[in-house]
């Protein structure tokens, strides 16, 4: 009899594992938090880029099928006479799901923003997936966006002449997809004054912030452009009686560090205050961090994707609602609560026989 009763206990503890693999196979993905926002923020960001497209169609701007596999038009040339340093392919392809807007809305959402509320923005034209999306994020949570823009491009960025990210901005608010975009632009480059640019590309860009009616940032010095960037946002904020609520750099520019080469110690997402000691002193992050407002840093693209659970450059790309962001998997509360009523009773029968046995 003994012996069948410490059979009766191995037979509960097999059970118990049983149960829990049981439970775990029988996970069931439901909807993520704040899914409704995410949809909308990646659908908007889906149609903006689909207007973009059909506009470097009409414009007979040509597709390089392959560096631009997925046919977005986004996708600039290595080289132009307003590109001012190489990035990797693999992060401009990456950065062109729609579905980053969800992502951003995840973001916005730990910061627990919410309408109204006001968001610096510093970014380039070597992203232009990453900006969309932003905004998109922005207009459907109602988030208030201040931008000020490095009109230049990395490589395969928003670099076509013909086209540049501006003109990708002023289009998407004369569709109505936009309400809030650049408010001030510089034409970049290394010190933010063009270096590193040709004559003839210095003063292409200088017309195209003009014929976007754009405010101009150039100041003469990179100290003077931060600054200028630094009053645009207290401005804007001032004007509507409000905060800047987050800081948002875009990329790692060399306004938004202050020196060429991206601090090492701040981390693609959020930033809570980092130790100012280890950022330039004149950086619009090292002012962000003195005002005590939080930062969003998106660069380490790939890293940053999968930490947001947004595919990694795929062909073809995700749809809106696709990734995995928009979902959870979670336990089956009734099976959990039958198993548990199972392994009480088993665990009551294996007591009362130990009951019965001491008694003999």
């Amino acid at each position: 009899m003994k012996k069948k009763h410490q059979w009766l206990f191995v037979l509960i503890t097999l059970l118990a594992i049983s149960f829990f693999y049981i439970e775990h196979h029988f996970k069931s993905p439901e909807k993520a938090p704040f899914f409704n926002e995410k949809l909308d923020a990646a659908n908007l960001s889906f149609k903006a880029m689909k207007i973009i497209k059909q506009e470097m169609i009409t414009k007979d701007i040509p597709r390089d099928s392959i560096n631009d596999p997925n046919s977005t038009y986004l996708v600039g040339t290595k080289f132009s006479q307003i590109t001012t340093k190489q990035v990797p392919l693999s992060d401009v392809l990456t950065s062109l799901n729609p579905n980053f807007a969800a992502g951003f809305v995840t973001l916005f959402k730990k910061l627990k923003l919410k309408t109204g509320d006001i968001v610096s923005i510093n970014t380039s034209g070597s992203f232009p997936g990453f900006n969309i999306s932003l905004l998109s994020a922005c207009e459907v949570l109602g988030i208030i966006p201040i931008i000020t823009t490095d009109l230049s491009s990395a490589s395969y960025g928003a670099n076509h002449p013909e086209f540049t990210y501006l003109d990708m901005e002023t289009l998407l608010r004369e569709k109505d997809v936009f309400h809030n975009i650049t408010a001030a632009a510089s034409i970049g480059g290394e010190k933010d004054n063009g270096e590193g640019i040709s004559p003839e590309g210095r003063e292409f860009l200088f017309s195209v912030i003009k014929r976007n009616n754009v405010q101009l940032i150039n100041t003469g010095t990179l100290a003077g452009n931060i600054d200028e960037r630094f009053k645009t946002y207290a401005d804007f904020a001032a004007a509507r009686k409000g905060r800047i609520n987050a800081f948002i750099e875009v990329g790692g520019t060399i306004t938004g560090f202050g020196q060429s080469i991206p601090d090492s110690l701040l981390k693609s997402g959020i930033n809570l205050y980092p130790e100012t000691q280890f950022l330039s002193n004149y950086g619009l992050l090292h002012r962000m961090v003195e005002q005590r407002i939080p930062i969003i840093l998106l660069s380490n693209i790939q890293t940053l994707a999968k930490s947001l659970g947004i595919s990694t450059f795929h062909v073809p790309q995700p749809k809106p609602g696709e990734d995995p962001l928009f979902q959870e998997e979670k336990y089956s509360v009734k099976l959990a609560v039958l198993f548990l009523v199972l392994l009480l009773g088993l665990l009551f029968a294996y007591l009362k026989i130990e009951i019965i046995l001491r008694k003999k």
